[in-house]
């Protein structure tokens, strides 16, 4: 195998390494607020996975400038832009949660957050999640899938959709769902919040699928 494709298997396994720490970080925050307290240990494994994905995005840049180096080319190629500006998000994203979200967890490590607190960062914790996750996993799609002959405005519309969808998403989430009280929830609460799990598992598993027909396309393709 050249450096070349040595390179660019490393380029998409940093790729990969940053969806699955962008998971591991969003699910072990979620499970944490539910009841509005974060232990001392769900603290450290969420800055444990935030050095993580600090770790897959250098790898990811490094990687980038040494293929591009390589291969000036891919500085005009459309899906090489759109891989630049979600690195970009990602590192503006990253600034973000350090600043924000990290010292607000570390202040209230094993203190029960006041409820004033979290609703006025509601929308804080659903779009610096939701954008982490959303820009990991378009940065893998494109790194593994590559040109597919898309235009920059094209891939630029739809990770714009899977952020500020998943945003949408989540705000509803934390605020419906995960930071309602039981004694706050109407009696069918647990039967709505049980339909709406089936119902969002159904659409990953759909959007799961649609990806992985579209990426076997334009791998044939190419």
């Amino acid at each position: 195998m050249s450096w070349y494709g040595i390179i660019t298997v490393l380029h998409v396994l940093s790729a990969a390494i940053g969806v699955g720490a962008a998971a591991t970080n969003d699910s072990v925050f979620l499970g944490a607020i539910r009841n509005r307290r974060i232990s001392n240990d769900q603290f450290v494994l969420i800055r444990k996975a935030s050095n993580v994905l600090i770790g897959g995005l250098v790898i990811l840049i490094l990687s980038g400038i040494a293929l591009l180096h390589m291969n000036v080319d891919l500085l005009r190629m459309p899906h090489f832009q759109a891989k630049m500006t979600v690195v970009f998000i990602l590192l503006i994203n990253g600034i973000a949660f350090h600043a924000k979200v990290i010292p607000m967890l570390k202040e209230y490590s094993n203190i029960t957050m006041p409820k004033q607190f979290i609703t006025s960062r509601q929308w804080l914790l659903a779009i610096t999640g939701s954008t982490s996750a959303a820009s990991w996993f378009s940065a893998m799609i494109i790194a593994v899938v590559g040109d597919i002959g898309a235009p920059y405005f094209l891939y630029m519309v739809i990770i714009a959709a899977l952020i500020v969808g998943g945003s949408v998403v989540a705000y509803y989430l934390l605020t419906q769902i995960i930071f309602v009280q039981e004694s706050e929830r109407p009696e069918k609460l647990k039967e709505h919040k049980e339909a709406l799990r089936k119902k969002y598992t159904i659409i990953l598993l759909i959007a799961l699928l649609v990806i992985l027909i579209v990426s076997l396309i334009a791998a044939v393709v190419r």
